[in-house]
């Protein structure tokens, strides 16, 4: 069964967007549209646009953005049918189900999965053509306890004891489809391989995994998503982990589902990993609702280590304050490896050694810059790329860090942190901004090529503040010196992503607004000082019109 389209719209026109996001976040709402701080990234202004008209919100930081629905599904993890059925429980809404003659309804498909599960686990452990999976993950180091506990599997290539037993309990070409096991074209997507069933928060397969045991092919292979199976959302492990997670205060997340197997074996619970994909905000979101330590397990190799940079990124936009600490295996590979080995006794060792994330990430990037045979000062300046993301107190602990590292005195780091940028440095790196409303400002500033700016846009360039005319300038001499770079290609290396002209109003309203609050606390502080009446009764006239500036600004952008 499905809910309706008609009550989907119905409950729209009910629901109002304001209601989740203003118990979700900060925000003001005035009349039908309102501004909150967005609570998909971490900021502390806001600037995530909503409306009840249309039931709409969009962030101009992060890019979120989507109806009502899409909100909820977000702020709750859930998905698109449990957040209409979220809504519709908030108005006491009654919703209209109807039968779907294309998707097979979530508790059929659940059954199936059970039963998929089930006869693979058995074809694995009991089955002749399971005998190459059995000694495959002997000699990995997992035993019959293990397999049992994660019900790995075994699927061969079509074979017939797979088809017969489908007709058996009546799965459908159709069913295997929807469920991962065949692809869009209806031929099968595992083939040969050990089968790790994936599981949601409530212990239901909602997919599969397949590690291969021949050299030929991807090792692993992830199964696609499907109306049950989402990767963004899901992890490894997801089930036990939860129920573990709420007595321990520690959370591993590896790479891979057999690490977070041998992590089981060494006898970590919360262990859990993402299913072929990178970390994401999803996943983080998830996890930082347990309030515990986050320890990031992953491979010591190049993709391990550009994978837990993605995390510090994804980190800084949270909200919420997230404790991350990374491992570091030192001459292993990973905890595969060590399971292998059977030298699982000396993850004690190195767990005892982890670092907290952007530590682990500026001791790497400082030894990398040192066998580059890099100046101290050369070193400073390519980490403050870093160092600028962070937040004042995670700042002030990464200049302590960076001055024992480098065996320099922090007052010669800050100094050198303070250096400004010179032409040579910026055409090495890219250039950093610390606000998205001044990235979205000077990436559609240089699109224009600086022509038919507005008095307000000059204000804000000429603005001492914002020091926007000096970054313009550095942009603009590299953009001189690369002449033969096309203009696009040239601001690629800037800027991630182009923004819309109404995306360019907006930045330009905001970093116009931030100018006037600075006047008025100008002002404001002379009122303090002022000793003459008349003086006071001028300055608190010109307190109100810039105020009326504001409030103008305000409703233009709404």
């Amino acid at each position: 069964m499905s809910i309706s389209r008609q009550s989907i719209e119905e409950l729209k026109r009910v629901a109002k967007i304001s209601d989740f996001i203003l118990e979700s976040t900060t925000g003001k709402l005035r009349g039908d549209k309102g501004m909150a701080l967005c609570p998909f990234h971490g900021e502390k202004t806001a600037s995530m646009s909503f409306t009840n008209g249309e039931n709409l919100f969009h962030c101009f930081g992060c890019k979120e953005g989507g109806d009502i629905y899409k909100f909820v599904q977000e702020i709750r993890g859930l998905d698109f049918s449990e957040a209409v059925e979220e809504v519709a429980s908030r108005y006491s809404f009654n919703l209209n189900y109807e039968k779907s003659s294309n998707l097979i309804p979530k508790k059929e498909l659940y059954k199936k999965t059970n039963l998929l599960t089930k006869y693979f686990h058995e074809e694995l452990m009991k089955s002749d053509r399971g005998k190459k999976g059995r000694a495959f993950l002997r000699s990995r180091g997992l035993e019959k306890e293990s397999i049992e506990k994660f019900r790995l599997g075994w699927i061969g290539n079509n074979d017939k004891a797979f088809i017969d037993y489908c007709k058996a309990v009546d799965l459908t070409s159709k069913d295997l489809q929807q469920i991962g096991i065949y692809n869009s074209n209806g031929k099968q997507f595992f083939i040969n391989r050990i089968l790790f069933p994936i599981f949601d928060k409530r212990d239901n397969v909602i997919g599969f995994g397949g590690r291969s045991i021949s050299s030929s092919g991807p090792k692993y292979l992830n199964g696609p998503e499907t109306i049950l199976y989402q990767k963004s959302r899901s992890l490894y492990h997801a089930s036990n982990f939860t129920e573990s997670a709420k007595s321990e205060n520690t959370i591993y997340i590896f790479e891979g589902y057999i690490d977070v197997i041998a992590a089981s074996i060494y006898g970590i619970n919360t262990a859990a990993a993402p299913c072929g994909t990178a970390l994401t905000n999803e996943h983080l979101s998830f996890l930082s609702q347990f309030n515990s330590t986050i320890i990031l397990c992953f491979d010591n190799d190049e993709a391990g280590y550009e994978a837990t940079k993605r995390i510090l990124n994804l980190k800084i936009r949270k909200e919420k304050a997230l404790n991350i600490q990374v491992v570091d295996y030192e001459s292993y590979k990973d905890i595969g490896e060590m399971l292998e080995k059977d030298e699982l006794d000396n993850l004690k060792d190195i767990l005892d050694n982890k670092q907290n994330l952007v530590e682990f990430i500026l001791h790497k990037e400082i030894q990398r810059k040192l066998e580059e045979d890099l100046r101290k000062n050369e070193i400073v300046y390519k980490l403050s790329e870093i160092i600028n993301l962070l937040s004042p107190i995670e700042i002030e602990e990464a200049k302590s860090f960076i001055s024992k590292e480098l065996n320099l005195e922090k007052q010669v780091l800050e100094a050198e942190l303070n250096t400004p940028k010179t032409e040579t440095n910026a055409k090495e790196e890219k250039i950093m901004l610390s606000n998205e409303f001044e990235t979205v400002f000077l990436s559609e500033i240089l699109r224009k090529d600086n022509q038919d700016l507005d008095d307000i846009s000059n204000q804000i360039l000429n603005n001492k503040d914002l020091g926007l005319q000096t970054r313009l300038f550095d942009l603009q001499q590299h953009k001189k010196d690369k002449s033969g770079e096309s203009f696009p290609e040239y601001l690629a290396k800037y800027f991630t992503i182009s923004y819309e002209d109404s995306e360019f109003i907006e930045a330009k309203n905001r970093l116009y607004e931030k100018i006037l609050d600075i006047k008025i606390k100008e002002l404001s502080d002379k009122i303090e000082i002022s000793s003459n009446k008349e003086d006071s009764m001028k300055l608190l006239r010109d307190v109100a019109e810039i105020k009326k500036k504001k409030e103008s600004l305000y409703n233009s952008n709404n």
